[in-house]
């Protein structure tokens, strides 16, 4: 359980946001229950993944990363989460001379990723109505190791700072915004709020969280880190400017002054189990120390030029595959302005009413639907080993071509015709083995087809009941 949960961590959210991870180290921790990383950097890519896509990563480092979950031990030990030095620099793209991607691919794993969720929650939902409402008696071993890391899960963060800095909005007056943060602890407490352990049996739990030196600040006419010759240092700098007190650092003019917090957190996994029936999920108690806000004249000028500055670039980059090298005349100006609209706007809204695109788009979604039933018929263990070139090519066009309705429309359709082929080849097998004994059977060498000639004998009946629909 432990190290399936510490692999489906590392796997699904630390390899897409970061570099040099070593897998084959990370397995052999996974087993010991405990995963250490020191000194990761950041993907190119992780702002645009976070939907930040008009800035570029100029520094990203995580100092020390530790993820430690021990089964054998879990009434005894915590789950711990630690982060320790989160340092981001980012600057507006068009800053960083560096090539530019295909964005085809990009589009195609966003859709794949989607589209994997999309699933994963339809199993999860599929789950959850197959075991229907049991008590906590009758809750699973999964189950009650999940809650058992939740209700004793520890988080601490500390060192954070995330810059964003821009020098093409006003030259003159360069801008820098962050948000800094000395530290965050989140711990499981008892009904008294003492950090201890929590039962099994708890009909709630306690979090306590505690917050210091939360800020965020805006500068105007700053001091550039990016623009600094010795790029090797930034880290440094980046954790040296976190603010540790309530004044702050004098160099920031903060939005939100430092701010120390502490919260209080009473959970109800099952909210209706308990008595009086009907209670909030969360209790949610927060005490603020010290806030101070602060906004000048000269920060909300500067925040409504940037604003209307990263929207330019945004419309700049949607047409950016238009746009001539340069302009000699205003002709080739109002020429791209058309071709702007035409490409973007015009011809894609009268090619779907074309019978050359519809006929073309039903015969990808058929290709694709035979294809994922050969996909689905094959074992788990890896199914496209023993899929041929043409499902291969298959697959790949229709995941380029069709959007995400269609592919989940189409996964959906060929998985139904597996399952019902799956269920037909039982219900063959158990009425030959209830015409013929066992000894009959054997003597006669009758056999059952397996899951290895599912995909052959899928395709025929998935192409006519395609056809006849």
């Amino acid at each position: 359980m432990s190290s399936y949960l510490l692999q489906y961590f590392v796997n699904h959210y630390l390899l897409d946001y970061v570099k040099n991870v070593d897998v084959n180290s990370t397995k052999a921790a996974v087993l010991s229950g405990k995963v250490e990383f020191e000194k990761l950097e950041l993907q190119d890519d992780v702002l645009e993944k976070l939907g930040l896509n008009g800035y570029s990563l100029k520094v990203g480092h995580v100092n020390k990363l530790t993820l430690q979950l021990k089964i054998w031990a879990l009434a005894s030990e915590p789950a711990v989460l630690t982060i320790d030095g989160l340092y981001i620099l980012a600057v507006p793209s068009f800053s960083v001379q560096k090539e530019e991607k295909n964005k085809a691919e990009k589009k195609v794993k966003e859709k794949l990723s989607t589209l994997t969720k999309i699933e994963e929650m339809r199993e999860m939902r599929r789950q959850e109505e197959t075991s229907g409402s049991q008590s906590e008696a009758e809750d699973g071993f999964i189950v009650r190791q999940a809650m058992a890391v939740v209700r004793n899960l520890q988080i601490n963060v500390s060192n954070i700072h995330v810059r964003l800095e821009d020098q093409f909005t006003d030259p003159a007056c360069p801008l820098s915004m962050g948000v800094t943060m000395d530290s965050l602890r989140l711990n499981t407490c008892s009904s008294q709020w003492e950090e201890r352990m929590v039962a099994e049996n708890t009909d709630c739990f306690f979090k306590k969280v505690l917050l210091r030196s939360f800020a965020v600040y805006f500068t105007t006419n700053s001091k550039l880190y990016s623009q600094m010759p010795d790029s090797s240092g930034l880290k440094g700098i980046l954790k040296s400017t976190i603010a540790r007190e309530s004044k702050g650092l004098p160099a920031f003019k903060y939005l939100v002054r430092p701010l120390t917090s502490d919260a209080k957190l009473q959970v109800f996994p099952n909210p209706m189990k308990v008595k009086p029936a009907g209670q909030p999920q969360i209790h949610f108690d927060m005490v603020v120390h010290d806030i101070g806000i602060v906004l000048h004249k000269r920060q909300v000028r500067s925040m409504l030029a940037l604003w209307e500055c990263f929207d330019q670039a945004m419309m700049k980059n949607k047409y950016k595959c238009f746009r001539p090298k340069q302009f000699s005349n205003a002709r080739q100006k109002w020429q791209f302005a058309m071709t702007c609209i035409v490409e973007r706007t015009v011809r894609p809204r009268l090619r779907v009413w074309q019978w050359e695109y519809m006929r073309g788009h039903r015969q990808t979604c058929r290709r694709y639907q035979q294809a994922m039933v050969a996909y689905y018929s094959q074992p788990p263990d890896d199914p496209r080993k023993k899929l041929s070139d043409q499902q291969l090519r298959d697959i790949k066009e229709g995941e380029e071509q069709l959007d995400l309705f269609n592919l989940d429309v189409c996964r959906r359709h060929a998985e139904y015709y597996v399952e019902t082929k799956k269920k037909k080849m039982k219900e063959a097998k158990k009425e030959a083995k209830s015409k013929q004994g066992y000894f009959s059977s054997w003597v006669s060498g009758v056999k059952v087809a397996d899951d290895e000639t599912l995909a052959s004998e899928c395709a025929p009946v998935l192409g006519e009941a395609v056809q006849a629909g």
